[in-house]
């Protein structure tokens, strides 16, 4: 086939990708107009059509071979809602965020890549504070495994693994995982920033509570429910592990002997072989903890470890 002959297919391609920016243009024009009618733009008819316009374009990016190997479609299902997040490098993101009466949140928008880190700049109305989005990922490969986490939950994702909850391949809804790979099987580490890989342990830590303070109780707002103030009994708990023993500020502790497995115990502070904790328990319905704990107790960083 001559090159006169491929022009007029080349320029078709043009104009058909053309026209697809001219409606995305166009949709997203919409999505701010009616913003002035009082209706959440986020959540408007025109935000539906310029997010199915940006996925398109999306998909078609996906389908390409030259792309990082994070970008792809994400899902969360996280209490009491669900979230999605499709990216590619240059045709950006859309995120939604669905509940059990459908739709809550949507946002899109332009993507950066920074340092290792994937950034995204809403172009919707965005509240922090307000929404299931982050706009600072780092992303995370797992052996077949694709993952996006929060800048701020990388502590979150190694306490988890340290419990065993991510290896589990039914599932996995703790953090955005790529669709098509979240349930494969994945027995090595995970590849996380390396001034972060002091976090993960394959075998649990175990201690043991070595002193035992007077609890207190705290009144907190719920995330889940905005007019309803939980309270909280929290203990503070000496530890006989410390830094050396790979204890760090922030880790999540489960009380395995005797064994509690819905026990929240985080380690507050750290020495060299010693460590602070808190064990707290939602006694909102009771009053009453269930969770008196006592100088002896082992607690650990799985809530089934093999070691003990």
């Amino acid at each position: 086939m001559s090159e006169t002959q491929k022009a007029p297919e080349l320029s078709e391609v043009k104009v058909k990708r053309s026209s697809c920016e001219l409606f995305l243009l166009m949709a997203l024009l919409a999505v701010h107009a009616g913003a002035d009618d009082g209706q959440d733009p986020r959540l408007s008819p025109a935000a539906e059509q310029a997010a199915n316009a940006k996925i398109e374009k999306i998909k078609a990016e996906l389908a390409q071979d030259a792309k990082p190997w994070w970008a792809g479609q994400y899902y969360e299902g996280g209490v009491g809602c669900s979230v999605s997040l499709t990216l590619a490098p240059d045709s950006g993101f859309v995120y939604l965020c669905s509940g059990c009466d459908g739709l809550i949140d949507r946002n899109y928008g332009p993507i950066q890549e920074v340092d290792g880190q994937i950034r995204l700049i809403p172009t919707l109305p965005y509240e922090a504070d307000r929404s299931h989005l982050e706009t600072k990922y780092i992303p995370v490969r797992w052996a077949k495994r694709k993952y996006l986490i929060p800048e701020g939950k990388m502590l979150e994702f190694c306490n988890k693994f340290n419990a065993g909850r991510l290896q589990l391949t039914s599932g996995n809804s703790y953090f955005l995982a790529e669709t098509t790979t979240r349930e494969t099987l994945a027995l090595s580490l995970p590849e996380i920033p390396k001034e972060l890989q002091k976090y993960l342990h394959v075998q649990a830590v175990i201690c043991q509570i070595q002193e035992v303070r007077k609890p207190k109780v705290s009144l907190e707002k719920s995330w889940l429910e905005a007019n309803k103030i939980n309270r909280f009994n929290s203990t503070p708990v000496s530890l006989n592990k410390g830094q050396d023993d790979g204890i760090f500020v922030g880790m999540k502790l489960y009380c395995v002997n005797p064994h509690d497995d819905a026990s929240d115990i985080t380690v507050t502070s750290v020495d060299k072989n010693s460590s602070e904790a808190v064990i707290r328990e939602n006694v909102t319905k009771s009053r009453t903890p269930t969770v008196t704990p006592l100088v002896g107790w082992k607690v650990s960083t799985s809530p089934w470890p093999s070691n003990e």
